[in-house]
């Protein structure tokens, strides 16, 4: 009943606006075709926007409500939130919906209507939520914005291929959301993701702020082996990340006032190593050391 009832009243309104003389293709309307359904999350920029439209999309078809876009971006000058880009949700008045990856409950969404269009509906995101919502699209594999409970819900969902990239683009590509991963916003994501939700707690030793890569901002790198999750229980107080010997570490790059997500690495830390651009010694599974340093696009080993 979940994934039928919105897509039956959808077609019994478009049946019934033919019948007085009104077509379902204009009913159903659907983005412009540049916007592919290549099965994984691809980047929208400015001449290529759909409804005004840029950043990170996935489009994908029903039979009965045909083509409909997922959106990580923005329009204009606002900043980054989530969309849905179809006209079922006018037809069907939902509008509360929850984010859940990997059938997870990441958060609650609100979806408006943007003013002037028929189909285009966007959830805008605060700075509280942002960096959450957005980690766990990008590291997920599959995703759903779940609208309403009982016998009227109804979900839209998709998958996470290409998620990490793209969104990190529309990161750049739009303007920040105010106190959009801030160093708070990282530790919050890190405490949320290794902890399942439990809460815990995070020693200030585990958060390295260093430029590496001599932009003259200060990076974040975040050591999950500081991490205490709350639990009854002594081996629930550790994050499911940690192995017998190391844990994960994640690296957030600033980019146009925000740290982005840019690597995660299963390894215990070392410190930081100077040199023309800094390097961090991380420590892998049986004693291995090696240096990482900032390649213009990613890390790499010396």
């Amino acid at each position: 009943m979940k994934n039928l009832l919105l897509p039956m009243v959808a077609l019994m309104i478009a049946l019934l606006l033919e019948t007085e003389g009104v077509s379902a293709q204009s009913a159903v309307q659907s983005p412009p075709p540049q916007m592919a359904e290549a099965g994984r999350w691809q980047v929208a920029v400015e001449g290529q926007a759909t409804r005004g439209l840029r950043g990170a999309y996935l489009c994908q078809s029903d039979r009965f409500v045909g083509q409909y876009c997922f959106f990580a971006g923005c329009q204009a000058a606002a900043p980054l939130g989530l969309y849905v880009v179809t006209p079922s949700l006018a037809i069907s008045g939902l509008r509360a919906a929850t984010l859940v990856v990997d059938g997870r409950r990441i958060g609650p969404l609100d979806f408006t209507q943007v003013e002037g269009s028929e189909d285009v509906f966007a959830a805008r995101l605060s700075g509280a939520n942002a960096s959450r919502y957005l980690q766990a699209m990008r590291s997920g594999s599959r995703f759903a914005f779940d609208f309403q409970e009982g016998s009227d819900a109804y979900s839209y969902a998709g998958e996470l291929k290409g998620s990490s990239r793209a969104i990190a683009q529309a990161m750049e590509i739009c303007p920040a959301v105010g106190a959009l991963f801030d160093v708070d916003g990282v530790v919050d994501t890190v405490l949320e993701d290794a902890c399942q939700g439990r809460g815990g707690s995070m020693d200030g030793a585990g958060v390295i702020q260093a430029d590496l890569d001599r932009d003259g901002v200060a990076d974040v790198i975040v050591d999950e082996s500081f991490v205490t999750c709350e639990g009854p229980e002594l081996w629930m107080r550790r994050p499911l990340s940690c192995g017998a010997q190391v844990c994960e570490f994640h690296i957030y790059m600033h980019r146009n006032g925000a740290l982005v997500h840019t690597l995660t690495g299963q390894n215990s830390l070392g410190g930081i190593v100077e040199g023309a651009l800094p390097g961090v010694r991380v420590v892998s599974h049986g004693g291995r050391t090696d240096v990482i340093r900032w390649t213009g696009s990613g890390f790499a080993p010396d």
